[in-house]
């Protein structure tokens, strides 16, 4: 085998000098300069982030409990509102939800209502055993992917969530502004600085300016969400 490749090594360098073929050149090719793709348009959205409270907590102290409680508290009030409210759960976080609304009114009524069934919940749970979420609600444009959103305002949206205290809901100014519903209270939070966002964002707590009794959902989860006389999940507008 030796001899072979010692053959094999001669006869090339007796063809005479080796002729490098030139090295191909490498880049990278962004697929959106390509012509045939299509670029991904912003949109104008209304985003509402929410997460547990004490979420890693909780799954410390109870793992299998808190699942089911959370479990329970998405198939039985998340779900059904988000979809009587006609909008869409982009994604599950774990500990949390991010949902695209075509309403700010739409977002704010959820929101409000969502927390208020929790309340009425919790009142039943020892304080160990309780749930509660913030939520952060915003608008402006955003890209849309199948599973997920994209852009400064889901990431305001989600800053919001953030400062938000167990229980409440904070929206921004846009929201605010967008909203004519004298069903709904407005508390003013004032400029909040958000982590990694420049400018400070106007925040209010968004409330409702009188809280009805609340109408059972059903013996599977034990959860009442706020009603107006004739109505359950869906608000008026």
């Amino acid at each position: 085998m030796r001899v072979a490749l010692q053959t094999e090594i001669a006869d090339e360098n007796a063809a005479g000098p080796r002729r490098d073929h030139p090295k191909p050149h490498l880049r990278l090719i962004d697929a959106t300069t390509r012509p045939s793709a299509r670029q991904a348009l912003p949109r104008l959205a209304v985003i509402l982030s929410a997460d547990t409270v004490n979420y890693t907590r909780h799954m410390a102290a109870d793992e299998a409990g808190t699942h089911a409680r959370c479990t329970a508290i998405r198939r039985g009030v998340i779900e059904p509102g988000i979809a009587d409210h006609d909008a869409r759960i982009v994604k599950h976080t774990g500990d949390g939800f991010l949902a695209e609304f075509q309403s700010a009114t739409r977002a704010v009524w959820f929101a409000v209502m969502f927390q208020h069934a929790l309340r009425a919940w919790n009142v039943r749970r020892r304080r160990g055993a309780r749930i509660e979420f913030r939520v952060g609600i915003n608008l402006g444009d955003v890209i849309v992917e199948a599973h997920d959103l994209f852009g400064h305002s889901v990431n305001v949206a989600a800053r919001l969530q953030a400062m938000a205290g167990p229980g409440d809901v904070l929206v921004s100014h846009a929201v605010f502004a967008s909203v004519r519903d004298t069903r709904l209270r407005f508390e003013d939070a004032g400029a909040l600085s958000l982590k990694n966002v420049d400018e400070p964002v106007h925040g209010f707590r968004a409330r409702l300016a009188a809280v009805r009794r609340p109408a059972r959902m059903g013996r599977a989860t034990g959860l009442e969400p706020v009603t107006s006389r004739t109505t359950t999940w869906r608000s008026a507008n």
